[in-house]
């Protein structure tokens, strides 16, 4: 490693997607890719190292996204499995490869990306000395699996199809279903859909809701104090809006940076004169 890794909602891609765009027009890069815009792509990771000079990007030999560093590590084989490639914003996704003319375009190396693997890959036996470490004896074959933890989760739900849809929770929320093929569409681009590899050769087609990862982020911040409730999942009415008199829109750029989203809730809300909220905020969760 050529030095530690940044967090990946670092500010640092703040406003590199407005400068990509002067570049390759926001429509022709989503339909190159289908991934919805959000800063923490690792297509303006690699931007926002370009803009700043970084040495790392000329010296680097090789770009592994952190499961593939593991990986490596594990069995000394450097591949990118695919489901976490597709999420960079720099895999073609009618193609099925790299999209090595776009990175072209914006300036970026093209000789570091290592072959793609699809999950359930056997890389080979544990490095001996790492099996020594982790007391494990005899020949471990290490799998690649859905390394993007949707995908995962996605592959994991009994009974998905094409009549089915589905909800996944972490940090934040994804509200999606599986297709055979990406939707490459003005209309998904404008809606902020995202088209990201799954299991099995199917797209997971979905849309992230982020109000759930601020929540949580309230929970452990501190300047707000938050307590989850149990009930129906409903949306306030505007006239209780109107008498709580703050709300906040968490699908902003400015709401993804971590751990800030009490703060941020307060510099960003769309009300009335009342001060930023400091009383006790609680929320409903699904029963």
């Amino acid at each position: 490693m050529l030095g530690d890794p940044y967090h990946y909602r670092d500010r640092r891609t703040e406003g590199i997607p407005e400068r990509v765009d002067d570049v390759v027009p926001p429509q022709r890069l989503y339909e190159k890719t289908g991934i919805q815009r959000l800063p923490i792509n690792t297509l303006y990771q690699l931007v926002s190292m370009r803009q700043a000079n970084d040495p790392r990007l000329e010296a680097a030999e090789t770009l592994l996204l952190v499961p593939d560093l593991f990986h490596y590590w594990m069995t000394g084989r450097i591949v990118a499995e695919y489901t976490n490639a597709t999420t960079t914003q720099f895999y073609d996704a009618r193609g099925q490869g790299w999209a090595l003319d776009l990175l072209e375009e914006l300036d970026l190396p093209t000789r570091f990306l290592p072959p793609v693997v699809a999950p359930g890959t056997i890389l080979g036996e544990l490095l001996p000395g790492v099996g020594e470490e982790a007391a494990l004896r005899g020949s471990v074959p290490v799998i690649a699996c859905a390394t993007h933890d949707t995908a995962s989760a996605v592959a994991a739900v009994p009974g998905l199809d094409e009549r089915s849809a589905y909800i996944s929770s972490g940090t934040w929320s994804l509200v999606g279903v599986e297709t055979r093929e990406p939707i490459l569409s003005e209309r998904a681009r404008e809606l902020n859909f995202t088209n990201e590899g799954g299991v099995g050769g199917l797209s997971g087609f979905s849309r992230t809701s982020p109000g759930s990862g601020c929540f949580r982020n309230t929970s452990v911040d501190g300047s707000v104090k938050a307590r989850p409730t149990r009930g129906p999942i409903s949306s306030p009415s505007p006239s209780r809006l109107r008498r709580f008199g703050v709300w906040s829109t968490p699908t902003r750029p400015s709401s993804s940076i971590p751990a800030t989203c009490p703060r941020r809730f307060g510099s960003t809300a769309d009300v009335t004169d009342r001060p930023s909220p400091k009383v006790m905020v609680s929320w409903c969760a699904a029963a």
